[in-house]
């Protein structure tokens, strides 16, 4: 969305006046007599820290001369660390502040390089709030430094002279004595005329304080290197470094009855900004129009340099410039709300903090939003005025979980509770017609949005075309159905006035090809899955953590999904319910005639969890995973069958039939010299029993899914259009060894029953081939053919080349070995010449 010219003028025009008065501003000068010398050391330098070591932060404030004086020392440490160090950037306001820079060296190998006088010092204006509409007026003043090198140490210092005058003496800060990056030494010092309250947090030490006259010196000297690392997703409020916080302020009606004194406004100029809303017959008809006038109408934009940072404008500006930041719109709605005879007054809150802001010492630096009270018919409710869009009555209108607030109202002195919202629900409604097996399907989307999330909707279709919001939604579920098109445009319903705060959209699409092959089982797959509840519980796989886990605003989410087939389907009902700290989810598998009904349902019950939850948070939404996506398998019929697939069957066939009888009459060994001729028995009987039941299940598997799949037509010519040669191969592979396998199996058996001099070694060769067979293909597969084995299919696949091998390991050596097979197995095909002709003689003479 651009902003109109007007807005943009104002904005340059602000621009260029801070620019140019900042350049007057920035000035260069010897230390302040007041300060403390502070040295530093090179000692507890730490290895693999990243580009630099920040050896001495040295921070000293005098309150009476409102000076703060910051002093610096950095070594360079790497080359990386030359790009981040060598530039010094400092920021102040030049409508109250001007800066010093008092020094700015180079120690290297001992000698000391200035670089101040020789050093341009330029001025940008830079904010870092331009996403939010908000200008502060900030000043940059960099010096981007020349020739640094590694194992430079950069020294600088500076004074920012200055305070806001809206804080009328009045000062408040955080210091922190332990930083995200290792820090040799810290050290701060505030002079001050008045009281001093502070509080420290996580092993920050107590201060020396000194009196003189009537000045109190408070020190801290800290020494040590440790520092603070965050994990991704930390909660806003999560703070664990050791710092302190103080303020000249001692409770909360200091704030109030400071505040007070800005949030003051003409009431004779509010009567005329009666004509830009709409009264109606019931006042609470009359408070909703005001709001959704503030809300709607009034933009959000601000300057908040300056008295500005603090003040609002005045309600009459606000309402004929049309625009203004949250204290600004807050004010302009408490006085029409008056103007109204509604009891209304400004809250400061605190977006970020939560709860933890009752941690905190009163300082007007605690709040940085402003939202509105007001009471009708004793009953209390709270607005955010800087949100668009809003929908619903005054009783449920969405306002964000800020958990705690200060009423700016005469006589309040303590933090009061914020209502909690209601949980948001997105409710999802698809129905996928299937309109053939193997072909593409209508899909159909009704989406629900209650609550904040209503409010966030409507404000997004509001806010974007209906091209860019059509084709986002389309590239969205291009990623489970790839084919996918829109086929009508995308439609809203807004029962915007309705005290349920309804926002509902409606999409239509076509998907050309809704169903996947299985090259190796030649069977059609239809699957769908929640994609938005998948991109709501993807928290990451880490396990370990250490700090509090922030995960999301409470809500609520349901989703039924309607697979209409052309055929009634045979289906399963089931159930899932997997609860956990902080969320539940279930999940149910139904059918009706030819629908088969999937529901989710998840609720996310906390905002954050503890870091000894975590773990166990990770696995159950791991679980849930699981369960998401939901097939539907259309194995092929016996119609279409290939003749080339019948040919290369029969092909195998033929040559594993030749290759077996060949090895029947050709291979003959010599039988071991043995004086018996066991019949089988002893523990032959095992693998006797194993061999027989083998052909069954060889047989099932290549005629009721290999040899079938293979045998249809359209898999012959997927696999020849296949662009993966890899896995035509493989295939092929697996049905030559299968086939093969079996007639090997046959023969083996036909040795064993009688009891063939060949079988000892036949069978080794038939117990290793047991063995490499299904290894070789595992190994094949899990290179060419990429994601083919779910993990339980790899633990199934792993377990039963595991009992292959203990087969090979028992039996080989047994049957090669034992001597009960070599009295067992003694018979030839053919007798020995010898023996022929020993018998011919013994004939002889005895005739």
């Amino acid at each position: 969305m651009y902003k109109p010219l007007s807005s943009l003028i104002i904005v340059l025009s602000v621009f260029l006046c801070f620019t140019l008065s900042a350049k007057e501003k920035v000035k260069k000068a010897s230390h302040p007599t007041w300060v403390n010398k502070i040295e530093f050391s090179e000692n507890s330098m730490m290895e693999d820290i990243g580009g630099y070591q920040y050896l001495l932060v040295d921070k000293q404030t005098n309150l009476p001369q409102e000076t703060f004086y910051a002093h610096t020392v950095v070594k360079v440490t790497s080359a990386s660390g030359i790009q981040d160090i060598s530039d010094i950037s400092v920021d102040f306001d030049p409508t109250y502040q001007t800066l010093t820079f008092h020094q700015i060296d180079i120690i290297r190998n001992g000698e000391r390089i200035s670089k101040l006088s020789r050093q341009k010092i330029n001025t940008f204006q830079r904010e870092t709030n331009l996403e939010r509409s908000l200008y502060n007026g900030q000043i940059s003043a960099v010096v981007n430094l020349e020739d640094v090198r590694q194992n430079d140490i950069i020294e600088y210092s500076y004074s920012v002279v200055g305070s806001n005058p809206v804080n009328k003496g009045d000062y408040s800060t955080t210091t922190y004595f332990q930083f995200t990056v290792p820090v040799n030494k810290v050290f701060y010092r505030l002079i001050s005329k008045k009281p001093i309250f502070y509080k420290t947090f996580s092993n920050a030490p107590e201060p020396s304080i000194k009196k003189e006259k009537w000045l109190t010196e408070y020190t801290w000297d800290v020494s040590g290197s440790s520092y603070s690392i965050y994990e991704n997703s930390s909660p806003s409020w999560f703070d664990n470094q050791s710092r302190v916080q103080i303020s000249t302020l001692k409770n909360w009606s200091d704030i109030v009855n400071w505040a007070n004194k800005l949030y003051q406004y003409s009431t004779q100029e509010i009567s005329s900004l009666k004509k830009s809303y709409t009264t109606s017959t019931t006042k609470e008809e009359t408070i909703l129009n005001i709001i959704r006038y503030v809300q709607n109408e009034i933009r959000y934009l601000g300057f908040e340099g300056g008295i500005n940072n603090y003040k609002p404008n005045s309600p009459l500006k606000v309402n004929q410039q049309r625009f203004g930041d949250c204290k600004d719109k807050s004010l302009l709605l408490v006085a029409l709300l008056r103007n109204e005879n509604i009891d209304a007054h400004p809250v400061l809150v605190n977006s970020n903090l939560g709860k933890t802001i009752e941690e905190h010492l009163p300082s007007a630096g605690v709040f940085n939003h402003c939202v509105v009270y007001f009471s009708l018919n004793s009953n209390d409710f709270f607005v955010d005025p800087t949100i668009n869009n809003q929908g619903g009555n005054i009783h449920n209108i969405h306002f964000p979980n800020y958990e705690k607030g200060l009423i700016i109202r005469e006589g309040e002195n303590t933090l009061i509770d914020l209502p909690h919202p209601k949980a948001p629900q997105v409710i999802i409604h698809e129905k996928l017609k299937v309109n053939e097996i193997g072909e593409g399907a209508d899909f159909k989307v009704i989406t629900k949005y209650t609550g904040g999330k209503a409010d966030y909707f409507r404000d997004y279709f509001a806010s974007n075309s209906k091209e860019a919001i059509k084709k986002e939604y389309t590239d969205y579920y291009s990623i489970l159905y790839p084919s996918i098109k829109s086929s009508k445009e995308i439609v809203t319903s807004d029962n915007h006035f309705d005290s349920k705060n309804i926002f509902t959209v409606e999409e239509h699409y076509h998907i050309d090809s809704i169903w996947t092959k299985d090259l190796g089982s030649g069977a059609y797959i239809c699957e769908t899955s929640p994609l938005v509840l998948q991109s709501l519980i993807d928290y990451g796989n880490t396990t370990i953590r250490k700090t509090p886990f922030w995960l999301g605003s409470l809500s609520g989410f349901k989703q039924t999904t309607v697979l209409q087939l052309p055929e009634e389907w045979s289906v399963e009902p089931s159930t899932t319910n997997i609860n956990g700290d902080g969320f539940s989810y279930s999940s149910e598998v139904s059918k009706k005639k030819n629908d088969i009904i999937i529901t989710h349902d998840y609720t996310l019950l906390k905002n954050y969890i503890v870091p000894s939850s975590y773990d166990r948070f990770i696995k159950k939404h791991n679980e849930i995973k699981n369960q998401l996506a939901y097939q539907v398998t259309q194995y092929p019929s016996s119609e279409g069958i290939s003749w080339l697939g019948y040919s290369i069957i029969l092909l195998i066939l033929g040559i594993g039939t030749f290759l077996a009888f060949k090895t029947y009459y050709n291979y003959d060994p010599e039988v071991i010299s043995s004086l018996k001729n066991l019949e089988i028995g002893g523990w032959l009987i095992l693998p006797a029993i194993g061999l027989c039941l083998s052909p069954f299940v060889l047989a099932f598997q290549i005629f009721t899914l290999e040899g079938i799949s293979f045998l249809n037509i359209e898999n012959i010519e997927a696999l020849s259009n296949s662009t993966s040669y890899a896995t035509i191969l493989i295939i092929l592979a697996e049905l030559v060894y299968n086939i093969l396998y079996l007639i090997f199996t046959i023969l083996i058996i036909v040795l064993f029953f009688k009891r063939r001099s060949s079988l000892p070694r036949l069978i080794t060769i038939y117990f290793i081939v047991s063995f490499l067979g299904p290894l070789l293909d595992y190994l094949l597969v899990s290179e060419y053919v990429s994601g083919y084995f779910s993990q339980s299919e790899k633990n199934a696949v792993f377990g039963s080349i595991a009992k292959s091998f203990i087969k090979a390991a028992i039996w080989i050596p047994y049957f090669n070995i034992s001597q009960r097979c070599k009295d067992t197995f003694t018979i030839k095909l053919k007798k020995n010449i010898n023996e022929v002709n020993i018998e011919d003689s013994v004939s002889i003479q005895t005739n």
